[in-house]
């Protein structure tokens, strides 16, 4: 990670919650 402290943290976070919020879309649409 470039950014140090929270920056860094945050952006790991949002991607996490991005992966299963597509992840969660797929599953509904049954593909």
């Amino acid at each position: 990670c470039r950014t140090p402290g929270a920056g860094c943290e945050t952006g790991e976070r949002l991607l996490r919650t991005y992966e299963e919020a597509a992840r969660k879309a797929r599953s509904e649409e049954g593909v």
